[in-house]
């Protein structure tokens, strides 16, 4: 450490604290002035300024507007929004009560503004609402992985996949056929192949009744594709900061929304 960073570095973190404990030292004239001064200094010691709901609010609350911002413009645009809107309407609803200077973006201060006013009148409404946003977030990210993996295992580009492709896929051929029974019966047209359309729906409605298992299949599809050199990298989704994947994560347990809430305030565990 050069002489200036030290000096500094003393300047700034045992002045402050030392020089009046020096002061005092000189006041009582101890006996024994080491062991006098060192016991002034822990009763002295300044306390770390502790980190509150509130800051972990807002901690959360910023993670959660750059997960929503797909390309990273630092504004959340309409198609982002619509992410998190889960009703015809609700996408324009937000973008014009988020939206205070109306300039067709909602920036990462209006965002944290609202979210921060929401929790000062309502906590539960405001944690629940970001927890909300957050899992619809990852379900576009699910969504996203789906659809390239279909078009991995699609190898004759023909915009379906049949049998063949669908046992390459899983791996397995009797527990390919039965997926392929499966789907295309409960979701498709029976037509002994699946759609990218139907293949979606599966894994729509999975991922809506247990994240848990979708998520876990899901992780086994694209091992197979990496496997079969089909899926050279991973998709853009998955491209996430490592807080990000624990995020992501966190629905995929058994307490659900309960650990997601957990991983978005981390500093309150």
């Amino acid at each position: 450490m050069a002489a200036a960073e030290a000096h500094e570095y003393v300047t700034r973190m045992l002045e402050p604290t030392l020089n009046p404990g020096l002061v005092e030292l000189c006041k009582a004239r101890p006996a024994d002035p080491v062991t006098w001064l060192a016991n002034w200094l822990i009763e002295n010691k300044p306390q770390p300024q502790l980190f509150s709901v509130t800051d972990a609010f807002k901690e959360a609350a910023i993670r959660v507007f750059h997960m929503a911002d797909e390309d990273g413009s630092g504004a959340l645009e309409f198609r982002e929004v619509r992410v998190i809107a889960t009703q015809v309407g609700e996408a324009e609803t937000i973008l014009r009560t988020l939206d205070k200077d109306k300039d067709g973006v909602i920036s990462v201060d209006e965002w944290v503004e609202f979210f921060m006013s929401l929790f000062a009148r309502n906590r539960p409404a405001a944690e629940g609402l970001l927890e909300k946003s957050a899992y619809l977030i990852f379900e576009r990210e699910f969504m996203m992985i789906c659809r390239a993996l279909f078009d991995e295992f699609d190898r004759d580009r023909s915009g379906k996949l049949e049998l063949e492709e669908v046992l390459l896929a899983i791996g397995d051929d009797s527990q390919g056929a039965a997926f392929l029974s499966f789907v295309d019966e409960n979701f498709g047209n029976a037509d002994a192949s699946l759609s990218v359309d139907e293949w979606m729906s599966y894994f729509f409605n999975f991922w809506r009744a247990n994240p848990m298992i979708a998520r876990h299949n899901v992780g086994f599809l694209m091992q197979r594709a990496s496997e079969l050199r089909m899926m050279p990298s991973l998709p853009p989704a998955q491209k996430a900061a490592a807080a990000d994947r624990k995020l992501a994560d966190a629905i995929s347990t058994p307490e659900g929304m309960a650990e997601l809430k957990a991983v978005l305030y981390p500093r309150m565990a």
